[in-house]
């Protein structure tokens, strides 16, 4: 688990890196005459990326300004609107008017392929044919189990999973 976890960072830390140039192309906001680059991320990213914030305000000289947890529809068109956002494929219908078309970027970036990605979260984050969100992370909010599927299969989940007797079959939180 460790080790995907480093891997969704690494990834979120590539895409991140991946659009910086576009941001700087495209002209980040300015506040009181400092460039500033807003991102809207999850609660739970808090402190997460500060490292790498620093490091881009120092090689950019381009301020970072996270806001953590907020409905970003409610950013959208006022003066805190992100200039890039973490959010749920669940909005991005919604928000499409709101968001840039990325297929032409993702095309001409050799390193990001639509591919690598679970086709129906590419396909949730696609509108009519166009790319407008790359998946960071996946999550599961609710997980139903059928637990006499668990137990029809117990022999065959031990044996898979090495457990002993005394260990559960059943899905545990580690």
């Amino acid at each position: 688990m460790k080790a995907r976890r480093q891997l969704t960072v690494l990834m979120g830390c590539v895409l991140l890196l991946s659009f910086i140039g576009v941001l700087i192309g495209c002209g980040c906001s300015r506040d009181d005459g400092v460039d500033v680059l807003r991102i809207a991320l999850d609660i739970e990213d808090r402190n997460r990326y500060d490292d790498l914030f620093a490091l881009f305000t120092a090689q950019t000289g381009i301020e970072v300004r996270a806001t953590y947890g907020e409905d970003v529809a409610k950013l959208i068109g006022t003066r805190d609107e992100p200039d890039l956002l973490k959010t749920s494929t669940v909005v991005i219908r919604s928000m499409k008017s709101s968001l840039y078309d990325l297929t032409e970027l993702i095309a001409n970036e050799p390193a990001l392929s639509p591919e690598d990605y679970i086709p129906s979260i590419m396909a949730a984050l696609t509108i009519d044919g166009r790319i407008y969100a790359l998946p960071t992370s996946i999550n599961t909010s609710l997980l139903y189990y059928n637990k006499d599927l668990f137990d029809a299969s117990e022999d065959a989940l031990r044996e898979a999973l090495d457990l002993g007797p005394e260990a559960s079959v059943y899905p545990q939180a580690d």
